[in-house]
């Protein structure tokens, strides 16, 4: 949170923070988050596979528009 704050206060701290360094930014986020999942996380995901198919559709269909 508080790099996001400073973000908006003074943006040239961040701006040094793109092209590769997003990748690999990005990279280690989806990493943290994929190290963190657990079999129950699964078990849940199939118990609700509307919910992941509406989901899915979501992001090929309206998140294109809003970039």
């Amino acid at each position: 949170m508080l790099g996001g704050i400073a973000a908006l206060i003074h943006p040239p701290l961040f701006t040094w923070f793109s092209n590769k360094w997003i990748t690999w930014g990005l990279a280690v986020i989806m990493l943290g988050m994929g190290i963190t999942l657990s079999l129950d996380d699964f078990k849940g995901v199939m118990k609700m596979p509307r919910a992941v198919a509406v989901g899915y559709a979501a992001q090929y269909s309206i998140m294109p528009f809003l970039g």
